[in-house]
């Protein structure tokens, strides 16, 4: 099951880590990796109950803990997707994809301050990282700082130009400036590098 998910067969890997839950009800990982490969699937709601089932069996666990924000995102319970961040972040206040996923959640929520926090926090752990980074841009732009925005995808272009996402939030940045030539030629190079 793992080796199906981290290969990207998430639908396959599905029916294996069912199987092994099935034979082994008392592995609370099993089931936080089960939930993981039902988020892929986008089965929202199966995998929100595998989380809290490893939950049950381990209650401490960082990962379920973390990842149950993803079901609940998906099933746009953003309230207590942000409250699933927190109680990961209470387990380990440094935990990096939880930060990320609180400052997504507060964006989603439009509390724009909250969510530049989260990223700040999570920039301050991993200064580097472009996920994060990534996220970031996109708020500025949500901000309607376009200038902020273009410099940090511009950073990472130079840094990582294989990343396709900050060669989209150049092309919008760019776009919004009305600078449209620029902004095609951005679009284009992202659909080279991920067609």
């Amino acid at each position: 099951g793992l080796a199906l998910y981290q290969s990207g067969a998430a639908a396959d890997a599905v029916a294996a880590l069912q199987r092994a839950t099935d034979l082994s009800p008392d592995r609370a990982v099993w089931f936080t990796d089960l939930g993981n490969a039902l988020v892929e699937e986008q089965r929202f709601d199966e995998s929100l109950e595998c989380y809290d089932r490893s939950l049950t069996l381990a209650p401490a666990d960082l990962i379920a803990t973390s990842n149950r924000a993803l079901a609940l995102r998906g099933l746009r319970r953003h309230q207590e997707a942000a409250a699933a961040c927190e109680a990961a972040l209470a387990v380990c206040g440094d935990h990096l994809d939880s930060l990320s996923n609180l400052g997504i959640i507060y964006k989603e929520l439009r509390n724009f301050e909250a969510a530049r926090a989260a990223f700040d926090r999570a920039l301050a752990i991993a200064p580097d990282h472009a996920t994060v980074r990534v996220n970031l841009a996109v708020l500025l732009m949500e901000m309607g700082r376009t200038e902020e925005a273009a410099e940090i995808a511009e950073r990472l272009v130079a840094e990582r130009p294989e990343l396709v996402e900050p060669w989209n939030v150049l092309h919008y940045c760019w776009f919004e400036r009305g600078e449209f030539e620029r902004a095609e030629a951005c679009t284009r190079e992202a659909m080279r590098r991920d067609p």
